[in-house]
């Protein structure tokens, strides 16, 4: 660790090998998770990591993050931390090797990152089990209960999907404060009325269904001129998620309502900002507005 207070490296790597799927499983080369300690403390950096990286998702207790760099999924507690999957020891100090940058150049750029310091408070899912009527009607859109309970520890999935839990004791939402330079000065909590803003949620899933339905049925997309005008004109699939998106769909509902993968969802929208020349998903709404998509 350096005066500046950022790490500089790793030790004490250590490989585990995963077991075979099955008893009949034979693995040729068999993939290793890599278990490190850090040359230092990262915990001001978490909040950086959670900003910008990939799949980012940032738990208050214990303090950890889980987000993709490079095509490997690492998890990061403020001293140590897990990558992988890799096939050998040289592949795993590699990836490591390049962990350790991209942390150490998010600490350097830190003063033009706003942080993101929204953490998720781990839930077990036998806890959530136990919450669920355990009927496994699969309603919710999952094939059971216990997977139902898998999405919702998550967050992949919303409460208001289980016709059969119960409203919640209450609600509450978290503000964050920033100073001038753009760094986290404080929060502000907020109590919420728990019951509107799960009618609220309702609501808001309903129009995104009613919209796909509206989709589906037409037979010549809106706004098929102003896309046909496009160098790469955008696919039916892409009219879809565009369309959500501009609704306020996040990537999450998207993929729910589509019955596709996050990933997939992400690729579309990278390709629609491509196409469309946009940067973000507001410009990208703006041009589905303007021609007629909503």
């Amino acid at each position: 660790m350096d005066g500046n207070g950022f790490i500089t490296g790793y030790s004490d790597l250590s490989l585990r090998v995963l077991g075979p799927l099955s008893r009949t499983c034979r693995v040729v080369h068999p993939l290793m998770v890599a278990h490190f300690n850090l040359d230092g403390d990262i915990s001001a950096v978490l909040p950086y990591i959670n900003a910008v990286a990939e799949g980012a998702i940032f738990y208050e207790q214990p303090v950890f993050i889980k987000f993709n760099l490079d095509g490997f999924l690492c998890g990061l507690h403020p001293t140590d931390g897990s990558a992988g999957l890799f096939e050998h020891h040289a592949q795993a100090s590699e990836f490591l090797g390049r962990l350790v940058a991209f942390i150490n150049e998010l600490h350097q750029r830190k003063d033009s990152i706003r942080p993101n310091p929204g953490r998720r408070r781990y839930a077990p899912i036998l806890e959530i089990l136990k919450l669920l009527p355990g009927s496994n009607c699969m309603e919710c859109g999952y094939p059971g209960c216990m997977a139902f309970a898998a999405a919702l520890s998550r967050q992949e999935a919303y409460p208001v999907q289980c016709s059969g839990l119960g409203p919640p004791l209450q609600q509450n939402v978290v503000f964050p404060v920033y100073d001038a330079q753009g760094n986290l000065a404080r929060t502000v909590s907020i109590d919420v009325d728990a019951g509107r803003a799960l009618k609220e949620k309702q609501a808001h899933i309903t129009r995104l269904e009613n919209e796909l339905v509206r989709l589906t049925r037409i037979d010549q997309p809106a706004g098929n001129s102003a896309n046909g005008s496009l160098p790469a004109p955008l696919t039916k699939r892409e009219i879809q998620v565009l369309s959500l998106m501009a609704r306020g769909a996040s990537n999450t509902e998207i993929s729910n309502l589509l019955k596709i993968s996050h990933h997939t969802v992400k690729s579309h929208v990278i390709q629609i900002f491509n196409k469309l020349g946009v940067d973000d998903r507001t410009e990208a709404s703006v041009w589905a507005a303007r021609n007629s998509l909503i």
